[in-house]
Parts: structure tokens; sequence; C-alpha cells
């Protein structure tokens, strides 16, 4: 009989326990141990294995968790046969242990923020009540123990201590180093960066962390999970003992999602082989290190729902920084945008280390945020001179395809309103003159001087790309398609199912580098005569459901456009 799936437990000992599915990952603990580092930070997209693993490193390390003892939980597990099993002899249950979470210091102002932080390590210090009964402590020792269960809200410096005081009585009682987990490090200082709160907070945050991590002789190891490779201007600075994994290192690569044959294994298990070919389209495609990684909580929910394949992943967080940021396309990446939704490899620099206060304008820090969040996955990687990356891009997955579909839809409707789904009906239906318009309109109110000061022509092809990218459901859309004798700018199409609709469509682009409107009126007239001349319909011709071909050349200059046309019968 199939074990059960637990969707939404990162509950190690529950998991085991339970005889639940559980994708043995505990070969991370030997890695965690031999790693010389006092301080590690491991950074992966949401919902990939993070917090499991931590509560694996909680249950390994500590005695008991919630008054229940750890002991014979890694039985059946790769640690306990690892070396004789001198790991799990030699440290399971040996070890104090501090366990936090930030996951829910997501607060709309500061105020509110240091509120929860202090409720939160209120709570920490209270799991660890029974010091209060210890023989190991002095009287100054409990009653400062005690101001942390008792003080309302605590003062900055308070706080900023907190986590290194605890870890000191915990190895006065124990006589035995203590291990920090801290999960989801990044979650207080993203929610900052939202709700414009970041510069207050960031000293509070930054200084518990120095204080907990940096030169704490109470410290046996301290282990992070998050997100992004904070800058360490923004958050770690201080923190010379530490060493960041990320999804470009091949440490710990393994164990954050699942490899393909783990995948193959579970399919088996649940009675689902037949499903499996498909999982890989819909949910592998991430490259950890340059090792084939699937998305483990799709993964999951697929198999829960008996192999349904669906979006499960892009619904799991309402992640507002990564929607903001989307949605303010700019337009140095529009070209790698457009490359991107034509399930086409995009060459771009990526910052390693996330500075919020770059994310708005520098596109190296938008790549890397989309990249470490696991919308975007690698190709190549290469490193530079400074401090950034030169990485071929991908989007990992069909799941992912359908998440950037979506922005730019919500990112257009936004803009354009209700007008949206006009301007596309009056495309694909051939109504070039109120196209036209509302192609102008767009132009006018959405796009930026500063937009349009990029005036390469790839940049406008990028745009219109986005601009019919939803499409999709109903058109085949290629970009830059070799047909006839030559390569056309856009190609679009109705798919063979789609009987409400008999339109071919080909665009070819030009730029206007004057501001001469008989100049763009030229070069409109210019592009629809290279269509003709290099017979890029030869496609459009080919398609049995095409009837008829609509012919477009676009010419822009700025914040205008002009549009060319002209029709041809097909059959």
């Amino acid at each position: 009989m199939a074990k059960k799936i637990h969707i939404g437990s990162s509950n190690f000992g529950e998991l085991i326990t339970e005889n639940s599915v559980f994708v043995d990952k505990s070969l991370f603990i030997k890695d965690i141990i031999e790693d010389t580092s006092k301080v590690i930070l491991i950074t992966r997209p949401r919902r990939f294995g993070k917090t499991l693993n931590m509560s694996m490193l909680h249950h390994f390390f500590a005695a008991k968790i919630d008054f229940t003892e750890t002991t014979g939980l890694f039985n059946q597990l790769a640690i306990a046969y690892e070396d004789d099993g001198s790991y799990v002899a030699n440290y399971q249950g040996q070890y104090p242990v501090i366990f936090v979470s930030f996951k829910d210091i997501k607060a709309r102002d500061y105020d509110a923020a240091h509120e929860q932080l202090t409720f939160l390590l209120q709570e920490v210090f209270a799991s660890h009540r029974d010091l209060l009964q210890s023989d190991r402590l002095d009287a100054f020792d409990k009653s400062k123990f005690s101001t942390y269960l008792e003080t309302e809200i605590f003062s900055a410096s308070k706080i900023d201590v907190s986590l290194r005081f605890l870890s000191h009585l915990l190895y006065k009682h124990y006589h035995q180093r203590v291990v920090i987990l801290l999960d989801e490090y990044d979650t207080p200082l993203n929610a900052a960066y939202v709700e414009n709160y970041i510069e207050e907070f960031t000293p509070l945050i930054r200084n518990l962390m120095s204080n907990t991590f940096k030169d704490n002789n109470a410290l046996y190891k301290g282990v992070m999970t998050g997100i992004l490779r904070v800058s360490k201007d923004s958050m770690l600075s201080g923190l010379n003992n530490l060493e960041v994994y990320t999804i470009l290192d091949k440490e710990y690569r393994q164990y954050f999602g699942f490899s393909s044959e783990e995948v193959d294994a579970l399919y088996q298990e649940q009675g689902l082989s037949d499903a499996r070919d498909n999982a890989k389209k819909w949910y592998n495609g991430y490259k950890f290190g340059g090792l084939e990684i699937y998305n483990p909580w799709s993964i999951l929910n697929c198999l829960h729902k008996k192999g349904k394949f669906d979006d499960f992943w892009i619904h799991t967080s309402n992640n507002q920084m990564i929607e903001n940021l989307l949605l303010k396309f700019r337009e140095d990446v529009h070209p790698a945008l457009a490359q991107l939704m034509e399930h086409k490899t995009a060459n771009v620099l990526v910052d390693r280390h996330v500075t919020y206060n770059t994310l708005d304008y520098q596109s190296s820090s938008l790549w890397s945020l989309l990249l470490f969040a696991g919308y975007l996955t690698t190709e190549q990687v290469a490193t530079t001179d400074g401090l950034l990356y030169e990485c071929q891009i991908r989007l990992p997955n069909i799941e992912i395809v359908h998440l950037l579909n979506y922005y730019f839809k919500f990112w257009l409707n936004t803009r354009m309103g209700v007008k949206y789904q006009s301007f596309l009906d009056n495309l694909v239906y051939g109504q070039v003159e109120a196209f036209s318009e509302q192609l102008n309109d767009y132009l006018t109110e959405a796009l930026s001087v500063r937009d349009t000061g990029y005036t390469a022509e790839k940049f406008y092809h990028g745009l219109v790309l986005g601009l019919i990218a939803s499409l999709r459901s109903t058109h085949i859309v290629h970009s830059n398609r070799e047909t006839g004798f030559g390569f056309a700018d856009v190609l679009l199409y109705p798919l063979a199912s789609n009987h409400k609709n008999d339109i071919g469509i080909v665009m070819e682009f030009k730029h206007a580098k004057e501001d001469n409107s008989q100049d763009v009126e030229m070069l409109a007239v210019k592009a629809l005569e290279q269509i003709e001349q290099k017979n890029y319909i030869t496609e459009l011709k080919a398609q049995a459901q095409v009837k008829r071909i609509l012919l477009l050349g676009l010419a822009f200059n700025h914040k205008q456009v002009i549009v060319k046309s002209h029709w041809q019968i097909v059959r």
C-alpha cells in the first residue's frame, strides 16, 4: 500500500512517525557536520524543502522536542548507516538547539514588525523555560531570562542580544555548545522592502544576526536558510565566519528538490508511472549546481491529486515583491523576457547578492531575484571579475511559463484596463485601424520617457511580443521565424483546434531614429514591402486553417507607431 502524502507538513518527526512519504535527504546532516564553516547560509526557492531539512536537523541534534524524545527517528534513514552508524551514535540528541523561523514576520510597518519579532522571541525563550529550574544558572541569569518571558515589547537592544544570551545559558546548563537554526532569514526584510520600511528595519535584524552568530563561543554550528543571498551590507555584515551556498553552487545541491531518480521512485510507489513523463514537462527544468532538479512541492501535489497536473507551486505564496517588480517591466529587460516567452534562452548579468536599493532600476538585481526565487534557471554560468555572474537563463518548465504569461496579462490589464481584450480581438480579427489606435494609446500612456530612450528595434519587438503573449492559448506565436527568404519578426496564426478564426498574421518592425513623421510613414511602407519581397507568408500559406493573411508593417518612433497593412486571400 502506498504511503500517505502529507501536503504542507514540514515537521520531520511527524512525517517519520506517521510513516508518510519522505524522500530521504538525511545525508544532508553529515554534510552540515563535516562543513568546516561555523555559520552556513543555504538559499533555495520557496517550497523546495528548506523548512523540512531544518526540522530534520532540529530532530537530529536535539534530544527532545516538545517533550518528545527524538531517539530512533533516524534508524531507517541513510545517515544511520553512514560510517557504521557513527554519526547517529556521536551526534544524534547530543546538542541543545535553538530553532527560529522568521516565516511569519511580514508586517505592514516597522512597529508591527518589531512587535511580531518580540512575540517570536518570547516563544523561543518559552520553549526553553526549563532553564529556570537549572542548578547551573545563577539568580541573575534566571532573572534576566524571565524578562524575556514577561516584557511586553522588547527594546531594540534587548532583541539584539536575545539569541546570543539564550545560547550562553544553554551552554552553561548542558556544558555543550549550541546549534542555532534560523529558517527563512530573509522573509522580514522582503516584507520591509515591499512596505517601504526597510531602511529602518534592517539595522534591527542585522544586529540580531551579528550578535547571534559572530564570535559566539557558545555556538557549535549555525545554519540559516532563505530564498535570497542578501548583500552583506544589507543584513549579513560582520559575519566573517559565514559560508553561503546558492543554487549556483554544487554543495548541498542534491538535498533540496527531487532528483530524476527520486521522482521515478515516487511515481512508481504511488502507482502513477504513466504520468511520469508529463511531470518532467511541468515540474522539471531546474538546475542546482548543474544537477537536474524537480520542484518537490508540485510533484507531491501532483501525486496527491492522483496524477493531475496543475500550477501548484505558483499559487502557494502571495509574493508581493516578485509581483511588483515583474509588473515594472523595464526597457532593458524586454528583449530577454521576449526570448524567454519564446522558450529560448537569454544571456543576462546576475548579481551575486541581492541589494534591495537597486532592485527598482538595475536589471542585474532583478534577474538575480528571479533566478534565486525559482522563476528562472540557468543553462550556463560564468563568473566575472566583479560581483556579477554571466548567465544563460531560461524558463524552467510549463508551470513557470504559465506564470509569466499571467504577469504579462495582468500587467497589460493594469495599464490598458478593459481595452486589453478588445486590443487582442482587433488584432486577430484584422481590425487594423482600431488595433493601431489602441497600440498608439498604449505607447502614449504606458511608456515613460525613460522607456523610449532605449530605441533599439528589439525593444519594440519585445514589447509587442509581450502584448500578444496571452494569445498563446488560441494561437501559434513565432518570433524571428525563418520563412520564405528570411526571418519574419512575428508570425501569428490560429491553432488547428481554433475554429473561430481563419486569419494568419505576419508583422515586420522598423524603428525611426529621427522625429520625422514622413520617415516613420515610409518605414512602415518599407516594412510591408519587405514582407512581400521576402515572401514571409510562406509558413502561413501552409496552414490549412489559415484562409486569409494579414501583412502588417509597423514603424515606431518613441511613443508613436504607424501601421500599414495588406490582405492576401489564400483559399
